[in-house]
């Protein structure tokens, strides 16, 4: 499974959603997809490939400290660094329009909380139900 193409794939099927709603079957996609770098999943360093467990040892450290870096996993401060280039980016490109965005779970959520002013070390709080829309 390469990296990123499962997000790929969430964007094709919304883009063709898109036309099938507005019964635009044949025409050219009513929706640009792209992918961004920013929206990657979150790198868990020693635990990537690892069961899904392994983030409970890792979301606790998140909550005491936003910079942990343990076992090589990328910090949540790190994750809002490259959130913020990629919201720069979408305004410079987008400014006006709307845009829909899908990532991981951690990516989203980090996202979610630090968009909306929140302390970005409790985002395993904000959990989403797959394919939940916010």
């Amino acid at each position: 499974f390469r990296p990123g193409r499962r997000s790929h794939l969430v964007a094709f099927a919304l883009q063709r959603r898109c036309q099938l709603e507005a019964g635009s079957y044949e025409a050219p996609p009513l929706v640009r997809v792209g992918l961004l770098g920013g929206l990657r999943e979150r790198d868990f360093g020693s635990l990537d490939g690892l069961n899904t467990g392994a983030y409970d040892e890792v979301w606790p450290r998140d909550l005491a400290d936003a910079f942990d870096g343990t076992d090589g996993v990328e910090p949540v401060a790190s994750v809002c660094e490259r959130l913020r280039a990629m919201v720069d980016v979408l305004e410079a490109r987008h400014s006006g329009a709307d845009v829909v965005l899908t990532a991981h779970a951690d990516v989203i959520q980090i996202f979610q909380t630090w968009f909306a002013g929140a302390d970005v070390r409790g985002f395993s709080q904000y959990r989403f139900a797959n394919g939940e829309v916010r």
